[in-house]
């Protein structure tokens, strides 16, 4: 489904990302790990055209979509959920979830893709006139993720979905990703808890100062003591 060849990007003089390539087909959970300015943020923002890649190239579906721009890549049916949530914190919850069909034409669609949401996330649709901002952290997650759906994207790109989050309610998410799957969406998912990650990933990739330096399912990764001193703490 996503094929990532070769690709290089910079901040400025700063090169990030160093000739990454990895796949995923249609169906699975991959999971994307690495400390903190790996390049793992990067990487997803290649993908949905938000960073320029300088050289190499990105394939969907065998169609080349590099430096899309992020409005064409997400009519293309690829959604990303921003590390840090980043709802509009003014807008309601409501609104928050009608701008995630902004490139929808069909508007029914939109309406119908909410009613989902808001079955799948009942305390969404109690706080649907709420202000996004005055959510917990569980429920903006949610709302983030609930947002990236509305699109009905067949790849959905997930950027740290764990952070902030109260143990309790990081089980809860990895049991959505997992439904989501489930449903037919396919998933990227960067995430710091690499153990959840992992335990959920089909395939995983562990990237180290922008490059991809070990791949496998997930639990030979899990199970790699590399890995395992390196982020998992044991």
């Amino acid at each position: 489904m996503l094929l990532v060849e070769n690709i290089y990007c910079s901040y400025g003089n700063i090169e990030v990302l160093k000739g990454i390539s990895f796949e995923i087909m249609q169906g699975q959970i991959v999971a994307l790990i690495g400390a903190n300015g790996a390049g793992k943020t990067t990487t997803l923002k290649a993908i949905s055209g938000l960073m320029p890649v300088a050289k190499g190239s990105i394939l969907f579906k065998g169609e080349n979509i590099t430096n899309l721009t992020p409005y064409k890549t997400v009519a293309k049916r690829i959604a990303q959920v921003p590390e840090g949530r980043q709802v509009f914190p003014e807008l309601s919850v409501l609104d928050n979830l009608l701008l995630g069909g902004y490139s929808v034409k069909d508007k029914d669609r939109v309406r119908n893709q909410i009613d989902t949401m808001f079955r799948r996330f009942p305390r969404l649709k109690e706080r649907k006139k709420q202000q996004a901002g005055t959510l917990s952290g569980g429920e903006q997650q949610m709302l983030a993720i609930g947002r990236a759906l509305i699109s009905e994207p067949e790849l959905l790109l997930l950027d740290e979905p764990s952070m902030g989050l109260a143990p309790i309610l990081v089980g809860e998410v990895f049991d959505i990703i997992e439904e989501i799957r489930e449903q037919g969406t396919t998933i990227l998912l960067v995430e710091q808890n690499a153990h959840m990650a992992l335990n959920i990933a089909d395939k995983a990739y562990v990237i180290q100062t922008g490059e991809i330096v070990l791949e496998g399912s997930g639990e030979e990764i899990v199970n790699n003591e590399e890995v395992r001193k390196a982020y998992l703490a044991e």
